[in-house]
């Protein structure tokens, strides 16, 4: 059984302990691509180089540092679920962006975007294929400017002299950076968890036909357990145990919004 890539302590080990696939993988984290046709002691000594911090400590990536680890990939009927954590291959939309220094001269290599706790550290210059939160993370640093002067126009009523504030909203770049738009072919894939099970719901009339386990393993997905003052330290068969199934499918649609709990009404109802 093959041990579960961790590409922080490889890395941190230089790679001395390092399997051929676990080299292959952080060759192709770095680089986006795949490993030159190199014996193992060659591709380890690129590693170790490729992987050296540079002067502010970072080392940038091509893709996230987690995109290599090995990740459960769970079924629910019959169908697999698309990885869209954080850690492992991402299989959601993505997004093509160059990210540039802020002046020819900065000594900066990178930015470090963040998601549920994973930094990447993006290289400036170079474009890359970001993971959907990762890019709306980058996309978020923007300012919103509704308020200063250059935004703001004092029109007078031509009629009555009143003075009226009109404002139209720009946004202002706090890092320089190039959307290239979604990445070719990833167009129509969903952004996160609460996509994809929202395109199910509607599929499938909010998992009508669903049987217990695969409506657990949704559920299990899309929530946390909200501690004691719930009742909810974990989503174990003691919490479910007392559950309906229908039970369970109004706690799904609960966390799909609105539009979702009223067409799990109208289903329920429809039934009565």
């Amino acid at each position: 059984m093959s041990r579960k890539f961790n590409l922080a302590t490889l890395v941190a080990n230089q790679f001395a302990d390092a399997t051929r696939e676990e080299m292959n993988k952080a060759f192709e984290i770095h680089t986006n691509h795949a490993s030159p046709d190199i014996d193992d002691d060659a591709l380890r000594a690129r590693l170790v180089t490729m992987y050296t911090p540079n002067d502010e400590g970072e080392i940038p990536t091509m893709q996230p540092p987690a995109s290599g680890d090995t990740v459960p990939k769970p079924r629910v009927a019959g169908a697999r679920i698309p990885n869209l954590r954080p850690t492992g291959k991402w299989e959601g939309r993505m997004r093509r962006v160059t990210v540039h220094k802020f002046a020819e001269s900065s000594p900066d290599h990178a930015v470090t975007l963040g998601w549920e706790g994973i930094k990447w550290n993006v290289p400036l210059d170079v474009t890359v294929d970001m993971p959907w939160p990762y890019w709306q993370s980058l996309y978020h640093t923007d300012f919103i400017d509704d308020r200063s002067d250059a935004v703001t126009k004092w029109p007078v009523d031509p009629e009555t002299g009143k003075i009226s504030c009109e404002r139209t909203s720009r946004r202002i770049k706090t890092q320089r950076y190039e959307d290239h738009g979604d990445t070719p072919g990833t167009e129509n894939l969903p952004e996160d968890y609460v996509g994809y099970f929202r395109s199910e719901a509607h599929r499938t009339n909010c998992f009508e036909r669903h049987n217990r386990s695969a409506l657990m393993a949704i559920h299990n997905i899309l929530l946390e357990p909200r501690g004691p003052k719930y009742n909810e330290e974990a989503f174990n068969a003691t919490y479910f145990r007392d559950m309906k199934d229908i039970d369970i499918r109004i706690r799904i649609a609960g966390a799909l919004g609105p539009d979702m709990e009223a067409m799990l009404n109208e289903a329920v109802y429809a039934e009565v």
